[in-house]
């Protein structure tokens, strides 16, 4: 390839150019423009990888001049670190310090002023840079012949180029478990470095992974600031200005559209945002984004910019890239800064959504124990993952796939829930629904209130079975009613009661009873009918009573006397404590065994019957005391204890 038949003009002279703009040019004189600017389109054909220099200023040539009359430190050359075509470095030994340096100097050979000044100018603006990612230098120096040499920190390490797609080498050598976040994490250092550089007010202007060390502990030094440019002019003429790079310079194969050159300089700190975007580019699809067989196809690339990316790459990182490399600078991202908290973003979101690939696999277990109606099993997996959704979430709030798929399973869980009529646990489950579906919200209130109305009617039947209701009440009446029922039958002689009289006198005590007992169940009416088993009791008594009327009359009938009649009565009332015992109290068997025993020995003495019947009705009222003061708190067991819902309350 040769350039434009006419190049009788200079340079300085080239058409303008102003790839990001609207322009008269054609495609064809655009490509032709930049290529006019090249001093050896030969090299650049040969090699469209390597660097394009720009010509240099007078000024530069200047401080040159200024420094070969300046002294250096000596230094003890130990051995040859690496060469390249036009220099070489170094391992020395630093007198001063005795500490080992590289000193990177130009062969004998290439000694020219231009090649002086470049290799100058990267030490002057690297010199300017103190920064972690930007290698050290320590002094310029000038040898016997007046060549420069340049006193730099010795770095160990390999370029990122020969790193980037090697995962085995990545991963043996820095312990990183994903290449991709590892590049990532290069590509933030070296936005950190040319962030500081920028506000310094210098642009690199050829970032390519080839110029950028990876040490071996995994530090990132950004190298060859030989075309780097300064935004303001400070005087010295030792660096070059932005507003006077006309000329195509950087590296084709990675270069931004205003690198081409033209009239007018548009080199800004958005340029190295390109090329930053470029090198991603490389990170992402394996090779530079500007590709051709001839180095003219290649700057049609970079015209066309930003190149397309391939469909497995990730969406956001896709759009990263594109709006990094985008053609017109105003549409780039406004400084490396914001670049670099895009792509810190991204390595967040990819950390999100990693969790919540795994809290995937956990959901379709779930699903699958669902299925099966293996509630412990499903229960457990719901746990594991809903924190992992919820884990995603944290590490990236915006990650709403997580949180419609923590939805998803919420809802599963819900609904299989509602199905075994837990509904506590079901409401519990909605409420950590931030947003939860209106027809998932019904089915759990219909349900609810379903619940609700059975809980309360559980309620009102537990409380209708509680023995402790009206128990202090229940206890002073069985006092009262145990004192007559003692007292009574020794008494009954005083009232002149004798066996001709005795059936009558009975019925008569026993309508007395049947009168005191309503009474009281009046005057405690509250206490004694708010529970089934106190109406129970009363019930029992009434019961009672009133077999003993009929009892009464039955004997009258028959001509029964009443010592016999008497005594046969010990027997209703052994068969009543024994029913008491069945439906009331286990505990009350007591006095339907003194009852029993009572008629036993009544049977054999009838002329005991008043003391037998004292003794025997003594001790029911106080084994019906005790027992009334000693019930226990688990006595009465309801269907609520039986409630599968409770288990989650």
């Amino acid at each position: 390839m040769v350039p434009p038949s006419d190049s009788s003009g200079s340079a300085s002279e080239a058409t303008p150019l102003d790839p990001t703009k609207s322009s008269p040019l054609s495609f064809d004189e655009t490509i032709n423009a930049a290529l006019h600017t090249l001093s050896d389109v030969e090299s650049a054909e040969k090699n469209p990888g390597g660097t394009v220099a720009p010509t240099l200023s007078d000024a530069s040539r200047r401080a040159l001049r200024a420094l070969r009359s300046v002294d250096g430190p000596a230094f003890d050359v130990k051995s040859t670190l690496g060469e390249g075509g036009m220099g070489i470095v170094h391992v020395a030994q630093q007198r001063s310090l005795g500490r080992e340096v590289a000193i990177k100097t130009l062969k004998p050979e290439f000694a020219q002023e231009e090649l002086i000044l470049k290799v100058l100018q990267e030490a002057w603006v690297t010199g300017r840079l103190e920064h972690p990612n930007v290698v050290p230098v320590y002094d310029i120096v000038v040898d016997a012949e007046g060549r420069p040499q340049i006193v730099l920190k010795k770095i160990d390490g390999q370029p990122w180029d020969q790193l980037m797609h090697s995962e085995t080498d990545v991963r043996k050598k820095f312990r990183a478990g994903d290449l991709l976040d590892w590049n990532l994490q290069i590509v933030i250092e070296i936005c950190q470095a040319v962030r500081f550089a920028h506000a310094r007010g210098f642009i690199h202007r050829d970032l390519k992974p080839e110029n950028v060390m990876v040490g071996e502990f995994g530090e990132v030094y950004v190298l060859d600031w030989g075309i780097a440019v300064a935004v303001e002019d400070d005087g010295s003429g030792r660096f070059p200005l932005a507003r006077d790079a006309i000329h195509m310079a950087g590296t084709p194969c990675y270069m931004a559209p205003e690198q081409l050159g033209g009239e007018q300089s548009l080199i800004t700190e958005r340029t190295d945002v390109y090329l930053i975007g470029a090198m991603l580019y490389e990170v992402l699809t394996g090779r530079a984004p500007h590709q051709g067989e001839t180095l003219r196809e290649i700057l049609g690339s970079v015209l066309r910019s930003p190149p397309g990316v391939p469909d497995h790459v990730s969406g956001e990182l896709a759009r990263i890239v594109q709006r990094a490399m985008d053609a017109d600078p105003d549409a780039r991202f406004e400084t490396v800064e914001q670049l670099r908290l895009a792509v810190e973003g991204y390595l967040q979101h990819r950390g999100s959504r990693r969790i919540a690939k795994k809290a995937d696999e956990r959901a379709r277990l779930l699903a699958d124990a669902l299925g099966m109606g293996d509630t412990d099993r499903a229960e457990e997996l719901y746990a594991e993952c809903a924190f992992g959704y919820r884990a995603a979430m944290e590490a990236w709030p915006g990650n709403e796939a997580a949180g419609r798929r923590l939805a998803a399973v919420t809802a599963q869980m819900i609904d299989h829930q509602l199905a075994r009529g837990d509904v506590v646990t079901a409401s519990r489950l909605l409420g950590q629904l931030d947003a939860p579906p209106a027809p998932l919200r019904e089915r759990v209130a219909v349900a609810h209130a379903a619940h609700a109305k059975r809980q309360a009617a559980l309620e009102a039947l537990n409380k209708d079975s509680d023995p402790h209701t009206g128990k202090r009440t229940r206890t002073f009446l069985t006092a009262v009613f145990g004192v007559t029922w003692v007292v009574a039958p020794m008494l009954s002689p005083l009232f002149g009661i004798n066996e001709e009289n005795m059936l009558e006198a009975f019925g008569y005590v026993n309508g007395l009873f049947i009168a005191l007992l309503t009474a009281a169940a009046v005057w405690a009416r509250e206490s004694m009918f708010g529970s089934r088993f106190n109406r129970a009791v009363i019930g029992m008594l009434f019961a009672l009573y009133m077999v003993q009327l009929v009892y009464v009359g039955g004997c009258m009938i028959l001509g029964l006397d009443g010592l016999t009649a008497r005594v046969l009565l010990l027997v209703i009332w052994s068969f009543g404590a024994a029913i008491a015992a069945v439906v009331i109290e286990a505990w009350l068997a007591l006095g339907a065994i003194a009852y029993a025993g009572g008629f036993l020995v009544a049977c054999a003495r009838p002329d005991w019957g008043n003391e037998i019947m004292s003794i025997t009705n003594g001790i029911f009222a106080l084994n019906a005391l005790l027992t009334n003061l000693l019930l226990r708190d688990d006595r009465t067991r309801t269907i609520l204890d039986d409630d599968p819902s409770q288990t989650h309350v």
